[in-house]
């Protein structure tokens, strides 16, 4: 079975209620004004002043510079766009606000937070990473955002970074401020020191106990969790030695090193005697922010001007993209930008995504193939042509030429992807799972699945697919380091007793091999292997079948053997030894053939033995 990668949201209530935004038509919207920046990495949309915009770009460019010096050698090259939406004031920021409040969902969660008042969200998105903030607000939103960028940047390039590390990572950079051309990195946090200040009065910290319940349970939402890992990673960061350390066990953990070896490899203390250092630090009361230059180059932002239907394409598209329950306000944008621009392919195919989400594959169809007609020079156009057909087949192969052509079609348009952004890896990802449907084993599959694991690494669903394209390939050494990887994802139960029945079905294929060369004995010990393990009923019934012809061939061939056995010993005239032998024939000598046989050779031995007896003497 190929996994399905996540990419429908919950199908479109019929009963939505439109905002006052979409409740009046979208061309009365004030649309002038709106100005795109593009940096190295990031892509910013605002109704404000430009200068914000370029401070705002600047700063987190620096921000994101910083984080990636944590692991140099890390792939941290965007694997998705990156978005921010930074409005002028509450009434242009206020349409386009969440619906309700969101928490901490999870490990992986859709949406992470929302900001202080209202003021900013951050909401990753398999299409891009969606985030919205106001310019006059006393909330912080910037900092916010720098937050949660960095939760999210480690959650998809360092997946397998202890909970306590990530969080406080994210805690750490998020009074990330540039002055002049340092960053002050680590500043502190009241809120935090005064929880920490609540814990130390009750006379323990309780790090310990807080981080292992964590890796335990994978629970994000302690209350106590945010602040002891911001202490921690403060403690840690401020000394440069410390520091080392703390790269040295990020650099292991990034490598699927356990934790606790990592952790005794790296650091010269226990964790106990760690969380004493910690204690006496924070009671010290000095909490020393580092002082870091700032990246060569200032990031130079690319200025364009948004023409009216740009601007509502794009607001039409962040709606889309973080708030699954007003589908209908982003389609609204779609078909008002059209109003404005018809024939705008990235509306045509907003229109295809919402139509797919709703579970009208017909109606997207037409959309992506009107869009594609518009705008196929648009990676993310191609990629959503290519997905839905390729997601039209589920875990099955074609099965005529029309499904094979529909097929083709896909892989070209995921490859036209790739072509216009080579890291952007959901395309990548489909890619491979599209060369995966192909009849015959691809290592093409292999290489497109590989190169979305690189860009996503924490992508269980990437991860599995991948699984199977080494299998196709019949890559043993492969498939078990991805295995293993999963467990270290802590992929759930189900998904690595799948994974696993993925190696038993290696096994069924070694083990088939095996019979093909005559090595019988062991064919039939791996298939008794593999029958113990496997919960798949499909292949037990495989397994079974096979070890019943085994049983049935072992016979044969013991019986076969037996015969010319005597059949050798009656040409020599060696009639005891052959009357022994016959013995033996005749006890496993099955009804049919095999006891006719038998019985052949009996009145054979009978004969000769008569022949060969002397003459009686007469009298």
């Amino acid at each position: 079975m190929i996994l399905r990668m996540p990419q429908r949201f919950e199908k479109i209530c019929a009963l939505c209620v439109l905002l006052a935004l979409v409740s009046q038509p979208i061309s009365a919207l004030e649309t002038d004004g709106w100005l795109r920046l593009e940096t190295q990495h990031f892509t910013f949309l605002t109704n404000g002043p430009e200068g914000v915009a370029r401070s705002t770009a600047h700063d987190l460019e620096q921000l994101r510079y910083a984080i990636t010096q944590l692991w140099p050698e890390g792939r941290f090259e965007p694997a998705v766009p990156t978005l921010i939406y930074i409005f002028e004031d509450n009434e242009s920021f206020g349409p386009y606000r969440l619906r309700r409040a969101l928490g901490p969902t999870g490990d992986e969660p859709r949406v992470l937070s929302q900001g202080s008042g209202s003021a900013g969200y951050l909401v990753p998105h398999e299409h891009g990473t969606y985030a919205a903030l106001m310019i006059d607000s006393e909330s912080r939103p910037v900092r916010f955002v720098y937050k949660q960028y960095v939760h999210q940047l480690l959650h998809a390039k360092l997946p397998t970074l202890p909970l306590w590390l990530r969080h406080g990572f994210a805690e750490y950079y998020s009074t990330f401020e540039v002055d002049g051309d340092e960053a002050l990195i680590g500043l502190p946090i009241k809120a935090h020191l005064d929880v920490l200040s609540s814990h130390l009065a009750g006379g323990k910290l309780g790090l310990m106990a807080m981080v292992l319940e964590a890796e335990r349970t994978r629970d994000v939402g302690q209350p106590s969790m945010y602040p002891q890992s911001w202490a921690l990673t403060h403690y840690l960061s401020s000394d440069p030695d410390r520091a080392r350390q703390l790269g040295a066990f990020a650099y292991h953990v990034a490598r699927d090193m356990p934790a606790e070896k990592a952790f005794a490899k790296s650091f010269d203390v226990d964790f106990a005697e760690l969380e004493k250092r910690l204690v006496a630090y924070l009671k010290g009361g000095k909490f020393q922010y580092l002082r870091a230059e700032l990246a060569l180059g200032a990031h130079p932002a690319r200025v364009t001007r948004l023409a009216p239907h740009e601007a509502v394409f794009h607001l039409g598209d962040l709606v889309a993209h973080t708030q699954p329950a007003r589908q209908e306000d982003a389609a609204a944008h779609f078909r008002s930008a059209l109003q404005l621009a018809p024939g705008h392919g990235r509306s045509l195919a907003g229109l295809g995504f919402i139509a797919e989400q709703a579970g009208d594959d017909a109606a997207a169809s037409t959309y992506y193939q009107q869009a594609i007609a518009q705008d196929a020079d648009h990676f993310l156009v191609q990629y959503l042509y290519g997905s839905s057909l390729a997601q039209s087949f589920g875990d099955r192969r074609p099965t005529n030429e029309d499904e094979q052509a529909r097929l083709n079609l896909a892989v070209a348009a995921l490859e036209r992807s790739v072509e216009q952004w080579g890291n952007f890896a959901p395309a990548w990802a489909r890619l491979g799972y599209a060369r995966n449907l192909q009849p015959e084993a691809s290592h093409q599959a292999v290489e497109a699945l590989e190169n979305a694991h690189g860009l996503l690494p924490g992508r269980l669903d990437i991860a599995f697919n991948l699984l199977l394209a080494y299998a196709r390939i019949d890559n043993r050494e492969a498939a078990e380091a991805i295995v293993a990887r999963m467990a270290l994802l802590a992929a759930d139960d189900a998904a690595l007793a799948r994974a696993r029945e993925v190696l038993l079905t290696m096994d069924y294929r070694d083990a088939a091999r095996l019979v093909r060369q005559d090595q019988l004995d062991d064919a039939t010990l791996l298939f008794a292997r593999i029958l113990a393990q496997t919960t798949n009923p499909a292949l037990q019934q495989q397994v079974e079948e096979q070890l019943g012809k085994l049983e049935s061939t072992a016979h044969a061939l013991h019986f076969s053997e037996l015969y010319r056995k005597v059949t050798n010993l009656l040409a020599d005239r060696q009639l005891t030894a052959a009357a022994d032998a016959l013995k033996e024939l005749d006890a496993i000598a099955q009804p049919g053939q095999q006891r006719a046989e038998v019985e052949r050779l009996t009145k054979k031995l009978a004969a000769m033995r008569k022949w060969q007896s002397p003459p009686r003497q007469s009298g």
